[in-house]
Protein backbone atom coordinates (compact mmCIF):
# COMPACT_ATOMS: atom_id res chain seq x y z
CA UNK A 1 0.00 0.00 0.00
CA UNK A 2 2.80 2.39 0.91
CA UNK A 3 4.64 1.65 -2.35
CA UNK A 4 1.40 2.16 -4.32
CA UNK A 5 0.84 5.52 -2.65
CA UNK A 6 4.43 6.53 -3.34
CA UNK A 7 4.18 5.61 -7.01
CA UNK A 8 0.77 7.27 -7.40
CA UNK A 9 2.07 10.41 -5.75
CA UNK A 10 5.07 10.48 -8.09
CA UNK A 11 2.77 11.61 -10.92
CA UNK A 12 1.86 14.76 -9.02
CA UNK A 13 5.50 15.34 -8.14
CA UNK A 14 6.51 14.89 -11.80
CA UNK A 15 3.94 17.46 -12.96
CA UNK A 16 5.15 19.92 -10.34
CA UNK A 17 8.81 19.48 -11.30
CA UNK A 18 8.08 19.74 -15.03
CA UNK A 19 6.12 22.95 -14.47
CA UNK A 20 8.90 24.35 -12.32
CA UNK A 21 11.50 23.46 -14.96
CA UNK A 22 9.52 25.21 -17.69
CA UNK A 23 9.03 28.29 -15.54
CA UNK A 24 12.75 28.43 -14.71
CA UNK A 25 13.68 27.93 -18.34
CA UNK A 26 11.33 30.74 -19.43
CA UNK A 27 12.72 33.07 -16.79
CA UNK A 28 16.32 32.21 -17.77
CA UNK A 29 15.50 32.72 -21.45
CA UNK A 30 13.95 36.17 -20.93
CA UNK A 31 16.66 37.32 -18.53
CA UNK A 32 19.46 36.26 -20.84
CA UNK A 33 17.71 37.83 -23.82
CA UNK A 34 17.47 41.17 -22.02
CA UNK A 35 21.16 40.93 -21.13
CA UNK A 36 22.07 40.29 -24.77
CA UNK A 37 19.89 43.21 -25.91
CA UNK A 38 21.66 45.55 -23.54
CA UNK A 39 25.02 44.52 -24.98
CA UNK A 40 24.02 45.29 -28.57
CA UNK A 41 25.06 41.85 -29.90
CA UNK A 42 24.15 40.48 -33.28
CA UNK A 43 20.48 39.47 -33.70
CA UNK A 44 21.33 35.74 -33.87
CA UNK A 45 22.84 35.81 -30.39
CA UNK A 46 19.60 37.31 -29.11
CA UNK A 47 17.98 33.87 -29.60
CA UNK A 48 20.90 31.45 -29.59
CA UNK A 49 22.38 32.22 -26.17
CA UNK A 50 19.03 32.44 -24.29
CA UNK A 51 17.93 29.18 -25.89
CA UNK A 52 21.13 27.46 -24.78
CA UNK A 53 20.67 28.69 -21.23
CA UNK A 54 17.05 27.49 -21.22
CA UNK A 55 18.10 24.03 -22.40
CA UNK A 56 20.70 23.80 -19.65
CA UNK A 57 18.11 24.78 -17.04
CA UNK A 58 15.67 22.14 -18.30
CA UNK A 59 18.43 19.48 -18.33
CA UNK A 60 19.45 20.27 -14.76
CA UNK A 61 15.82 20.18 -13.65
CA UNK A 62 15.35 16.79 -15.37
CA UNK A 63 18.40 15.35 -13.61
CA UNK A 64 17.18 16.63 -10.24
CA UNK A 65 13.73 15.17 -10.91
CA UNK A 66 15.16 11.77 -11.92
CA UNK A 67 17.34 11.54 -8.82
CA UNK A 68 14.42 12.56 -6.60
CA UNK A 69 11.99 10.01 -8.07
CA UNK A 70 14.56 7.20 -7.99
CA UNK A 71 15.41 7.91 -4.37
CA UNK A 72 11.73 8.12 -3.45
CA UNK A 73 10.91 4.81 -5.15
CA UNK A 74 13.86 3.00 -3.58
CA UNK A 75 12.83 4.28 -0.16
CA UNK A 76 9.25 3.09 -0.73
CA UNK A 77 10.41 -0.35 -1.84
CA UNK A 78 12.71 -0.55 1.17
CA UNK A 79 9.80 0.28 3.46
CA UNK A 80 7.72 -2.54 1.92
CA UNK A 81 10.50 -5.09 2.34
CA UNK A 82 11.08 -3.86 5.86
CA UNK A 83 7.42 -4.37 6.72
CA UNK A 84 7.81 -8.16 6.51
CA UNK A 85 10.77 -8.14 8.86
CA UNK A 86 9.04 -5.69 11.17
CA UNK A 87 6.11 -8.09 11.41
CA UNK A 88 8.32 -11.08 12.19
CA UNK A 89 10.44 -9.13 14.65
CA UNK A 90 7.34 -7.70 16.29
CA UNK A 91 5.78 -11.13 16.74
CA UNK A 92 9.02 -12.43 18.25
CA UNK A 93 9.38 -9.43 20.55
CA UNK A 94 5.77 -9.68 21.74
CA UNK A 95 6.09 -13.44 22.17
CA UNK A 96 9.18 -12.88 24.28
CA UNK A 97 7.30 -10.48 26.54
CA UNK A 98 4.41 -12.92 26.98
CA UNK A 99 6.86 -15.72 27.75
CA UNK A 100 8.77 -13.63 30.27
CA UNK A 101 5.54 -12.58 31.98
CA UNK A 102 4.28 -16.19 31.89
CA UNK A 103 1.06 -15.20 30.15
CA UNK A 104 0.50 -18.68 28.77
CA UNK A 105 -3.00 -18.42 27.21
CA UNK A 106 -2.06 -15.19 25.43
CA UNK A 107 1.16 -16.72 24.12
CA UNK A 108 -0.69 -19.76 22.80
CA UNK A 109 -3.19 -17.52 21.02
CA UNK A 110 -0.34 -15.53 19.48
CA UNK A 111 1.33 -18.70 18.26
CA UNK A 112 -1.97 -20.05 16.88
CA UNK A 113 -2.52 -16.88 14.87
CA UNK A 114 1.05 -16.14 13.75
CA UNK A 115 2.70 -19.53 13.13
CA UNK A 116 1.30 -20.10 9.64
CA UNK A 117 2.03 -16.52 8.59
CA UNK A 118 5.66 -16.84 9.69
CA UNK A 119 5.81 -20.09 7.72
CA UNK A 120 4.49 -18.72 4.43
CA UNK A 121 6.66 -15.61 4.72
CA UNK A 122 9.75 -17.76 5.19
CA UNK A 123 10.66 -16.68 8.74
CA UNK A 124 11.50 -20.17 9.98
CA UNK A 125 13.95 -19.12 12.69
CA UNK A 126 11.36 -16.82 14.27
CA UNK A 127 8.77 -19.57 14.01
CA UNK A 128 11.02 -21.99 15.89
CA UNK A 129 11.65 -19.43 18.63
CA UNK A 130 7.95 -18.74 19.05
CA UNK A 131 7.30 -22.49 19.10
CA UNK A 132 9.83 -23.10 21.86
CA UNK A 133 8.15 -20.53 24.08
CA UNK A 134 4.66 -21.76 23.17
CA UNK A 135 5.59 -25.38 23.96
CA UNK A 136 6.41 -24.38 27.54
CA UNK A 137 3.04 -22.67 27.84
CA UNK A 138 1.15 -25.59 26.28
CA UNK A 139 2.79 -28.02 28.67
CA UNK A 140 2.00 -25.83 31.67
CA UNK A 141 -1.70 -25.43 30.81
CA UNK A 142 -1.84 -29.06 29.63
CA UNK A 143 -3.14 -28.24 26.12
CA UNK A 144 -2.41 -31.63 24.57
CA UNK A 145 -3.42 -30.80 21.01
CA UNK A 146 -1.38 -27.60 21.07
CA UNK A 147 1.66 -29.62 22.18
CA UNK A 148 1.22 -31.97 19.21
CA UNK A 149 0.75 -29.10 16.77
CA UNK A 150 3.80 -27.19 18.00
CA UNK A 151 6.04 -30.25 17.82
CA UNK A 152 4.90 -30.97 14.25
CA UNK A 153 4.98 -27.48 12.77
CA UNK A 154 7.04 -24.94 14.71
CA UNK A 155 9.63 -27.37 16.07
CA UNK A 156 9.28 -29.98 13.33
CA UNK A 157 8.82 -28.79 9.78
CA UNK A 158 10.33 -25.35 10.46
CA UNK A 159 13.50 -27.01 11.77
CA UNK A 160 13.55 -29.29 8.73
CA UNK A 161 13.54 -26.25 6.45
CA UNK A 162 16.47 -24.95 8.52
CA UNK A 163 18.26 -28.30 7.89
CA UNK A 164 18.23 -29.37 11.53
CA UNK A 165 18.01 -33.03 12.50
CA UNK A 166 15.97 -32.17 15.59
CA UNK A 167 12.98 -31.89 13.23
CA UNK A 168 12.54 -35.67 13.03
CA UNK A 169 12.92 -36.06 16.79
CA UNK A 170 10.16 -33.52 17.45
CA UNK A 171 7.74 -34.92 14.88
CA UNK A 172 8.24 -38.45 16.22
CA UNK A 173 7.59 -37.10 19.74
CA UNK A 174 4.33 -35.61 18.50
CA UNK A 175 3.23 -38.94 17.02
CA UNK A 176 4.05 -40.89 20.19
CA UNK A 177 2.28 -38.34 22.34
CA UNK A 178 -0.80 -38.36 20.12
CA UNK A 179 -0.94 -42.16 19.94
CA UNK A 180 -0.96 -42.35 23.75
CA UNK A 181 -4.06 -40.18 24.12
CA UNK A 182 -7.34 -41.95 24.97
CA UNK A 183 -9.40 -43.18 22.02
CA UNK A 184 -11.59 -40.41 20.67
CA UNK A 185 -9.74 -37.64 22.52
CA UNK A 186 -9.69 -34.38 20.60
CA UNK A 187 -11.12 -35.84 17.41
CA UNK A 188 -11.13 -35.00 14.57
CA UNK A 189 -8.25 -32.54 15.15
CA UNK A 190 -6.03 -35.18 16.70
CA UNK A 191 -6.20 -37.39 13.59
CA UNK A 192 -5.71 -34.41 11.28
CA UNK A 193 -2.60 -33.41 13.19
CA UNK A 194 -1.13 -36.91 13.28
CA UNK A 195 -1.80 -37.31 9.55
CA UNK A 196 0.21 -34.14 8.97
CA UNK A 197 3.00 -35.53 11.14
CA UNK A 198 3.21 -38.71 9.08
CA UNK A 199 3.03 -36.69 5.88
CA UNK A 200 6.02 -34.60 6.97
CA UNK A 201 7.94 -37.66 8.10
CA UNK A 202 7.22 -39.32 4.76
CA UNK A 203 8.98 -36.49 2.94
CA UNK A 204 11.92 -36.33 5.34
CA UNK A 205 12.51 -40.10 5.49
CA UNK A 206 12.19 -40.48 1.72
CA UNK A 207 14.94 -37.94 1.24
CA UNK A 208 17.07 -39.38 4.04
CA UNK A 209 16.74 -43.05 3.07
CA UNK A 210 16.67 -42.68 -0.71
CA UNK A 211 13.42 -44.59 -1.12
CA UNK A 212 9.76 -43.60 -0.70
CA UNK A 213 8.54 -43.88 2.87
CA UNK A 214 5.25 -45.47 1.86
CA UNK A 215 4.30 -46.50 5.38
CA UNK A 216 4.15 -42.90 6.59
CA UNK A 217 2.09 -41.75 3.62
CA UNK A 218 -0.28 -44.72 3.94
CA UNK A 219 -0.64 -44.11 7.67
CA UNK A 220 -1.53 -40.48 6.98
CA UNK A 221 -4.25 -41.55 4.54
CA UNK A 222 -5.55 -44.10 7.05
CA UNK A 223 -5.86 -41.50 9.80
CA UNK A 224 -7.70 -39.15 7.47
CA UNK A 225 -10.12 -41.85 6.36
CA UNK A 226 -11.03 -42.40 10.00
CA UNK A 227 -12.46 -38.88 10.37
CA UNK A 228 -13.74 -38.36 6.82
CA UNK A 229 -17.37 -38.27 7.91
CA UNK A 230 -16.69 -35.64 10.58
CA UNK A 231 -14.78 -33.13 8.41
CA UNK A 232 -15.21 -34.19 4.78
CA UNK A 233 -13.77 -31.08 3.14
CA UNK A 234 -10.70 -30.95 5.37
CA UNK A 235 -10.07 -34.62 4.71
CA UNK A 236 -10.36 -34.14 0.94
CA UNK A 237 -7.85 -31.29 1.07
CA UNK A 238 -5.48 -33.17 3.36
CA UNK A 239 -5.63 -36.31 1.21
CA UNK A 240 -4.64 -34.17 -1.76
CA UNK A 241 -1.81 -32.79 0.36
CA UNK A 242 -0.61 -36.34 1.00
CA UNK A 243 -0.38 -36.79 -2.76
CA UNK A 244 1.48 -33.51 -3.06
CA UNK A 245 3.87 -34.63 -0.30
CA UNK A 246 4.54 -37.91 -2.12
CA UNK A 247 5.43 -35.92 -5.24
CA UNK A 248 7.66 -33.53 -3.28
CA UNK A 249 9.40 -36.47 -1.61
CA UNK A 250 10.14 -38.11 -4.96
CA UNK A 251 11.42 -34.92 -6.57
CA UNK A 252 13.63 -34.19 -3.55
CA UNK A 253 14.92 -37.77 -3.52
CA UNK A 254 15.89 -37.46 -7.20
CA UNK A 255 17.64 -34.20 -6.29
CA UNK A 256 15.91 -31.75 -8.60
CA UNK A 257 13.45 -30.08 -6.23
CA UNK A 258 15.20 -26.70 -6.21
CA UNK A 259 16.98 -26.89 -9.58
CA UNK A 260 18.73 -29.12 -12.09
CA UNK A 261 17.62 -31.72 -14.62
CA UNK A 262 17.32 -35.47 -14.81
CA UNK A 263 20.27 -36.81 -16.78
CA UNK A 264 19.77 -38.37 -20.24
CA UNK A 265 19.66 -42.14 -19.86
CA UNK A 266 18.52 -41.96 -16.23
CA UNK A 267 15.43 -44.06 -16.85
CA UNK A 268 14.72 -44.62 -13.15
CA UNK A 269 14.91 -40.92 -12.38
CA UNK A 270 12.72 -40.07 -15.35
CA UNK A 271 10.12 -42.66 -14.37
CA UNK A 272 10.11 -41.36 -10.79
CA UNK A 273 9.56 -37.80 -11.96
CA UNK A 274 6.74 -38.93 -14.25
CA UNK A 275 5.08 -40.53 -11.24
CA UNK A 276 5.58 -37.34 -9.22
CA UNK A 277 4.08 -35.30 -12.07
CA UNK A 278 0.93 -37.43 -12.04
CA UNK A 279 0.66 -37.11 -8.26
CA UNK A 280 1.05 -33.33 -8.19
CA UNK A 281 -1.45 -32.87 -11.02
CA UNK A 282 -4.04 -34.91 -9.13
CA UNK A 283 -3.36 -32.83 -6.02
CA UNK A 284 -3.61 -29.62 -8.03
CA UNK A 285 -7.01 -30.61 -9.40
CA UNK A 286 -8.28 -31.42 -5.90
CA UNK A 287 -6.99 -28.14 -4.44
CA UNK A 288 -8.62 -26.21 -7.27
CA UNK A 289 -11.91 -28.04 -6.76
CA UNK A 290 -11.85 -27.15 -3.06
CA UNK A 291 -10.87 -23.52 -3.79
CA UNK A 292 -7.69 -23.88 -1.76
CA UNK A 293 -5.68 -21.12 -3.44
CA UNK A 294 -2.56 -21.49 -1.31
CA UNK A 295 -2.07 -25.18 -1.93
CA UNK A 296 -3.14 -24.82 -5.57
CA UNK A 297 -0.29 -22.33 -6.02
CA UNK A 298 2.12 -24.70 -4.29
CA UNK A 299 1.18 -27.53 -6.62
CA UNK A 300 1.72 -25.34 -9.69
CA UNK A 301 5.19 -24.37 -8.46
CA UNK A 302 6.12 -28.04 -8.04
CA UNK A 303 4.56 -29.03 -11.35
CA UNK A 304 6.61 -26.46 -13.27
CA UNK A 305 9.77 -27.52 -11.44
CA UNK A 306 9.17 -31.17 -12.46
CA UNK A 307 8.55 -30.19 -16.09
CA UNK A 308 11.76 -28.18 -16.09
CA UNK A 309 13.68 -31.10 -14.60
CA UNK A 310 12.28 -33.36 -17.34
CA UNK A 311 13.30 -30.73 -19.93
CA UNK A 312 9.69 -30.32 -21.01
CA UNK A 313 10.47 -26.68 -21.74
CA UNK A 314 7.49 -25.83 -23.94
CA UNK A 315 4.92 -26.99 -21.39
CA UNK A 316 6.88 -25.49 -18.50
CA UNK A 317 7.03 -22.10 -20.24
CA UNK A 318 3.31 -22.21 -20.99
CA UNK A 319 2.46 -23.06 -17.39
CA UNK A 320 4.88 -20.58 -15.79
CA UNK A 321 2.63 -17.49 -16.19
CA UNK A 322 -0.26 -19.34 -14.53
CA UNK A 323 2.07 -20.37 -11.71
CA UNK A 324 3.20 -16.79 -11.21
CA UNK A 325 -0.37 -15.47 -11.14
CA UNK A 326 -1.45 -18.18 -8.70
CA UNK A 327 1.46 -17.44 -6.38
CA UNK A 328 0.82 -13.70 -6.55
CA UNK A 329 -2.82 -14.28 -5.55
CA UNK A 330 -1.93 -16.60 -2.68
CA UNK A 331 -0.35 -16.34 0.74
CA UNK A 332 3.00 -17.21 -0.87
CA UNK A 333 3.25 -13.86 -2.65
CA UNK A 334 6.46 -12.85 -0.87
CA UNK A 335 9.40 -14.32 -2.89
CA UNK A 336 11.30 -15.29 0.25
CA UNK A 337 8.31 -17.37 1.30
CA UNK A 338 7.63 -18.94 -2.08
CA UNK A 339 11.28 -19.90 -2.49
CA UNK A 340 10.99 -22.90 -0.15
CA UNK A 341 7.73 -24.37 -1.51
CA UNK A 342 9.74 -27.14 -3.15
CA UNK A 343 11.68 -27.85 0.05
CA UNK A 344 15.33 -27.16 0.71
Amino acid sequence: MRLRRALTGSGTVTSLLVGTAIALATFAFQTTQEWVDEGGHERVYRWLLPSAVAVVVIAVAAIVEGVYLLTRRQAAEHDVVDAYHQYADGITAYGGILHEQQRDPALLRLRENASLTLHVLGFHEQRVQLGEWALESAQFVDDKLAIISILIDDLGWANYLLNRNIAVVNIERAIRYGDQLPTGFGEPRRSLLLAKAHRHLGVIRTVRDGRPSEWNFDRAAELLAGVAELVPREVRVDLAHVGYARALAIVTMVGVNTGGFVQPGDFLGTASLREALDLVRQAKAAFHAESDQGRYAKSLVLEVRILEALREDVEADQLAPLRDRAVAASVWARPAGAAFITGR
